[in-house]
């Protein structure tokens, strides 16, 4: 189940920086031109706190199913899940056959927010 994602890491000093959503997208277009943390601070890589949870990896390395440093870039059509033209998180357990209810995207604050809260 994802938590509720945060633009920053703890640790990290946060950068003021707020563009609109047409200024988002043009910043978007030329992304390419950016190293990783100007587009982090600009908002075009979100955190996302992600669980791996492979049974074995997990059962022979603690700890290894978390990765706390995990971005998922922004796109102008980014959704819950997260979704995107290019990529979908499932949160699917096979083991009970339960489809979780994916990560709620906010459009404001440009996080990912854990459906349920906890």
């Amino acid at each position: 189940m994802a938590k509720t994602s945060s633009p920053v890491k703890k640790g990290e000093k946060a950068v003021a920086v707020a563009l609109s959503p047409a200024e988002t997208r043009d910043v978007y277009a030329s992304r390419r031109f950016l190293d990783g943390a100007t587009q982090k601070k600009l908002g075009l890589k979100v955190r996302f706190d992600t669980y791996y949870k492979d049974p074995l990896v997990a059962k022979k390395n603690p700890g290894l199913e978390i990765d706390d440093d995990f971005y998922v870039p922004w796109e102008p059509r980014i959704g819950d899940g997260p979704t995107s033209a290019r990529f979908a998180i499932v949160d699917y357990d096979s083991t009970t056959n339960t489809l979780e209810e994916p990560a709620k995207w906010s459009v404001g604050e440009k996080v990912f927010l854990d459906p349920q809260a906890r």
